[in-house]
């Protein structure tokens, strides 16, 4: 599993005009919530560009908290 920072300033007004001209809705980024047990898997889907896979949720599981809060993002997945 790699890791990696996107380069956001090189993409930053690009992405502003195109929501601003209704040619983009960043309201459904996240397409999938999974436990952080899964990431592996998902890490496949991501690399095979597998169709709908756009950015996933991940949740830590332990006995008193089943869905905890966010708490990072790696990658093209988001921890939570």
């Amino acid at each position: 599993m790699g890791i990696g920072q996107a380069n956001v300033k090189a993409y930053n007004r690009n992405l502003r005009d195109l929501i601003h001209h209704g040619k983009a809705n960043p309201s459904m980024i996240i397409s999938h919530e999974l436990p952080l047990e899964e990431a592996p898997s998902a890490y496949k889907h991501f690399d095979k560009r597998d169709e709908g896979w756009t950015k996933v949720s991940f949740f830590f599981r332990t006995p008193h908290n089943k869905t905890g809060p966010a708490v990072g993002i790696v990658g093209g997945c988001h921890f939570r």
